[in-house]
């Protein structure tokens, strides 16, 4: 899955961005958050710190995944606004393309 990181205004720091150009992903999935049973928060770096969340639309559908035991590992694939661009894939998959 490809998408924008959502979340408010300055939540990705232009200091947090360019940790995100070299940092791994994960996600979390957050069934509780008061504003989208399907949310699936997106953190970075070591510490992990959170970005943002996938965006609703896609949010169900990585939800399903995540709560059905698929484990997902994602990439900053565009930083240079304040709602990165990301990949989620499987593990393999990501091994896979940095070959």
């Amino acid at each position: 899955m490809a998408g924008r990181v959502c979340g408010p205004a300055g939540f990705c720091s232009t200091s947090l961005r360019a940790r995100c150009q070299i940092a791994d992903l994960a996600v979390k999935r957050e069934p509780d958050n008061e504003h989208d049973a399907n949310a699936v928060a997106i953190t970075a770096g070591r510490p992990a710190t959170k970005i943002g969340y996938v965006n609703k639309q896609r949010a169900k559908w990585v939800a399903e995944l995540l709560d059905g035991g698929q484990e997902l590992d994602g990439l900053v694939i565009q930083s240079k606004t304040s709602s990165p661009r990301i990949l989620l894939t499987t593990p393999e998959m990501l091994a896979y393309l940095r070959r």
